[in-house]
């Protein structure tokens, strides 16, 4: 207000404040209730590529010994690997499969499976074919 008593100032009242700070509200609790699951999503499609990157590690080496090397994983699911390379999985994943062992031969091939990450909201599976040893992610992720 001016001295005069006219109310020729531009500002924001209350009442528009309030709806502002509302509507602010009604976006935030649409939009980040998705948060969270995005970030499991990531965190389990990144472990179900780490672990197809280790399984094609392990048919590289076994090619480059001329033996057979076996990836083994754990018996709770929260670690998997071969010879001296182990990998421990993030807090809320773990793999399991048909098998608790993939074991690829010098030739290339590999005693095939499938493997799943798993984790709170959802699953991810990987393949590895026994004919050519080749791991694939299988599905969307």
């Amino acid at each position: 207000m001016s001295a005069t008593g006219s109310s020729a100032e531009a500002g924001a009242t209350l009442l528009e404040m309030l709806v502002v700070v509302a509507i602010m509200t009604l976006v935030a609790g649409l939009t980040f209730p998705n948060v969270p699951r995005t970030l499991d999503r990531m965190s389990l499609s990144r472990t179900r590529a780490e672990l197809v990157t280790k399984l094609r590690m392990a048919r590289a080496d076994a090619a480059r010994r001329g033996r057979a090397v076996s990836l083994d994983i754990a018996d709770d699911g929260r670690s998997y690997g071969w010879d001296q390379s182990e990998v421990a999985l993030p807090a809320a994943l773990r793999v399991e499969g048909e098998t608790r062992s993939i074991t690829f031969f010098a030739d290339g091939s590999s005693s095939g499976g499938v493997l799943e990450v798993i984790g709170r909201r959802g699953a991810l599976k990987v393949a590895v074919d026994p004919i050519t040893g080749v791991p694939a992610a299988l599905g969307a992720g």
